[in-house]
């Protein structure tokens, strides 16, 4: 009976609305030198939108990038899905970032916060951290980084639209 009622509350919690966590608006740089509001970025009402924290130094991050590199482009084709890498360095290290990004042949936007204010703002403990969004809304979020995470993101996006195309 108590696993009965402990199923019945874990289910309820992720069944009931929550208060969404919202994508602040904080200014960061592209990587050529231009100020954007993430915000701004991450409100697209009609795709959805993957905010991958990482850093130079950190090498799960760089693996976890890799691994969505290899599939974006067909991640891209079947759900739309827009990857903006933040990348956490801070200025004494942010001019390997540009270099590191070609070497990688990364497809997606990679933005820089130099100073974790942004980091700071998603309330961003560790890295490599990734979240979901719609139109600018959280609705997944993972920190750390271990083969086959990115395929867990990637259904989560696909359960999403699916859930969409079932409201219609």
């Amino acid at each position: 009976m108590k696993k009965q009622i402990s199923a019945l509350i874990l289910l309820l919690a992720f069944a009931l609305p929550s208060q969404a966590q919202r994508v602040p608006s904080v200014k960061v740089k592209t990587l050529e030198g231009r100020s954007v509001d993430i915000a701004d970025l991450a409100n697209d009402p009609a795709h959805p939108v993957v905010l991958s924290f990482w850093a130079t130094w950190c090498q799960p991050c760089i693996k976890e990038l890799d691994n969505i590199s290899e599939d974006y482009a067909a991640w891209q084709s079947e759900t739309g899905v827009r990857l903006i890498a933040v990348c956490t360095d801070d200025s004494r290290s942010v001019a390997r970032v540009p270099s590191l990004v070609a070497s990688k042949g990364w497809d997606f936007e990679v933005v820089l916060d130099t100073n974790q204010e942004l980091q700071r703002a998603m309330g961003i403990n560790s890295i490599p951290h990734s979240y979901a969004l719609k139109a600018g809304s959280v609705t997944y979020s993972h920190s750390g980084y271990a083969d086959g995470d990115e395929l867990e993101l990637y259904n989560h996006i696909v359960q999403g639209l699916q859930m969409e195309q079932d409201k219609k």
